[in-house]
């Protein structure tokens, strides 16, 4: 029988808002392939995402358990480029060391 890991207790928005700006500062934003092919077909760009992450706010509709990848999403929500509202689905990893961009809409 498999053991499954231990579901590890998600960040609280200060939390999550700190490693992001702290990301953000020392560029530590990487974007998933989803995340480009998605800014193609919707017209964002890691940029836009970047400006949502220095600017936006954590959803209150976070963290959300994903069972595929075993780690929480995040959505923040905030400013594009153009000042248009974009929510930009994210992942930190247990180092906090760099966000992943995952989705954005």
């Amino acid at each position: 029988m498999a053991t499954r890991k231990k579901r590890p207790e998600p960040l609280s928005s200060s939390e999550l808002t700190q490693v992001i700006r702290q990301c953000v500062t020392e560029g530590a934003v990487a974007p998933f392939p989803h995340f480009r092919s998605r800014g193609y077909q919707r017209y964002f760009t890691i940029q836009d995402a970047i400006n949502v992450l220095r600017y936006g706010t954590v959803s209150s509709d976070t963290p959300q358990w994903d069972e595929k990848s075993e780690m929480w999403t995040y959505l923040v929500h905030g400013p594009d480029l153009e000042g248009d509202v974009l929510t930009v689905v994210i992942r930190v990893y247990s180092k906090r060391s760099r966000v992943w961009l995952v989705t954005a809409y």
